[in-house]
């Protein structure tokens, strides 16, 4: 069973290595097998952006029409309320083709959502397939869709991933383990340097 009108996006800067014309193939096929999807791209700076980034969103507006999403899918402007946002999705897709240290899934996971992911340098050390969420291949529009209509049609795998990200983000990523991950650097290099 899915939710009536499960909302699902990807949240962060809108370029191409964030993998966005992926999400929109994927969109496309997750439409036919749940017309009542909605979708959504946050973070795009507009016409105020550098120009590279104002071309690509313009080549993600034509990409959307030309596969007659325009009346499922929206195209939003980067938002400082990302809680609130990450809190109005059922799921989180990020479909980077490369990253360092991306927030959007820690946020999602920290919300109780779960994630669909590649299998990147990254994104791979936040989400655990199978766990918080599921990974697939960068490039791959059809194992997005498919791991996407997976939880959609799953709202306990849903809800069972969620709460494993959020117990994931408290136990590694707070605020508190993070000080003390620095603490035990700084001790340890002072330690280091005495002898």
């Amino acid at each position: 069973m899915e939710p009536e009108t499960p909302l699902i996006g990807t949240v962060g800067s809108v370029d191409e290595r964030k993998g966005h014309s992926y999400f929109l193939d994927a969109c496309a096929k997750l439409h036919e097998r749940c017309p009542a999807a909605r979708f959504v791209i946050v973070g795009h700076s507009g016409s105020d952006g550098p120009p590279a980034q104002v071309e690509f969103l313009r080549q993600l507006r034509n990409r959307a029409e030309a596969l007659a999403l325009n009346q499922c899918l929206s195209f939003i402007p980067a938002r400082q309320d990302v809680p609130e946002v990450m809190a109005a999705l059922d799921i989180l897709v990020q479909p980077s083709l490369t990253e360092a240290g991306p927030r959007a899934p820690l946020e999602a996971m920290a919300m109780e959502r779960p994630v669909v992911g590649t299998r990147i340098e990254g994104t791979a050390e936040e989400v655990v397939d199978g766990e918080t969420g599921i990974l697939v291949n960068a490039r791959d529009s059809d194992a997005l869709a498919e791991a996407v209509g997976t939880l959609l049609c799953d709202p306990v795998l849903r809800q069972r991933m969620g709460q494993a990200g959020r117990g994931r983000v408290e136990r590694h990523y707070s605020m508190a383990t993070t000080a003390d991950l620095i603490e035990n650097v700084y001790e340890s290099a002072v330690s280091e340097h005495r002898h």
